[in-house]
């Protein structure tokens, strides 16, 4: 038994290094692992897969990163996620987490290092946003719990599971909303833009936040209450806590209608 084990891993490490970097003249490998039809070659059967194995790949980082497929087109798109592939190679049986390092992986190998350019600035930015926008369908969520409401009293909410904030050096949003209607948006200026994502009942919300709304939702991430957050912000501003409250009261209208708070 240990010895047909050792052989099949050896076989599937063989084969995974087959069609994530294949070998061309290592023919005899190919022969021995692979049986020859009536019409192919076993090299040209290993080809097959080779495509058909990129090709999938390349077709799930396009349903991933739809408005980045969109920037920049089929063929460079293509070629950019070939790389990646090819140096950050799926290694596990879901394809849930392909893309999460694509972000960086832009960003590592960007050929504007000395000179910038904004386009590519706007790529990364585009794929990072695309990317946290993902991870919040797979994200650990709240569904089946119970959400508070506009009733809830301040010292009863608490933020539900599956729910992030952002920030992103262009209007990524913007963009990638005109994209999934079918437009084709100009690339933006640089622009700091603040972004909540949630998961609520299974719908995503992407949500876009002021600054100050941002390092509310910031402060309530690390633990401070609601009465303090907003005292604190009466005392920086020198607003009357009556003001600040009131504002308050906007943003937790409308954000229980998106499910960002559960009940305690």
């Amino acid at each position: 038994m240990e010895t047909q084990f050792e052989t099949l891993l050896d076989l599937q490490k063989w084969m995974q290094s087959s069609l994530i970097a294949p070998q061309p003249q290592d023919v005899k490998s190919i022969e021995h692992y692979v049986s020859p039809s009536k019409t192919l070659t076993a090299q040209q059967r290993l080809a097959i897969y080779q495509r058909s194995y990129y090709s999938r790949l390349i077709e799930c980082m396009r349903g991933q990163f739809k408005a980045l497929h969109h920037t920049l087109g089929d063929a460079l798109f293509d070629d950019f996620s070939r790389l990646y592939l090819k140096e950050k190679p799926s290694s596990s049986p879901s394809l849930a987490n392909l893309g999460d390092d694509f972000p960086n992986f832009l960003n590592s190998t960007r050929p504007d290092k000395d000179n910038p350019e904004l386009w590519i600035d706007f790529m990364i930015a585009m794929a990072q946003f695309e990317c946290d926008l993902y991870r919040i369908f797979d994200q650990e969520g709240s569904e089946g719990k119970t959400l508070a409401d506009y009733k809830t009293l301040d010292r009863d909410l608490k933020l539900q599971k599956c729910f992030a904030i952002h920030t992103y050096p262009f209007d990524v949003n913007t963009y990638y909303q005109q994209v999934a209607q079918e437009k084709s948006p100009e690339i933006t200026s640089a622009n700091t833009i603040y972004i909540a994502f949630v998961r609520t009942n299974y719908q995503v919300y992407i949500i876009s936040l002021s600054k100050i709304q941002y390092q509310f939702l910031e402060a309530l991430l690390k633990g401070e209450s609601i009465t303090a957050i907003l005292n604190r912000f009466s005392t920086e501003s020198g607003l009357p806590i009556t003001t600040v409250n009131k504002e308050w009261l906007d943003w937790k209208k409308a954000w229980v209608n998106k499910g960002l708070f559960l009940k305690r």
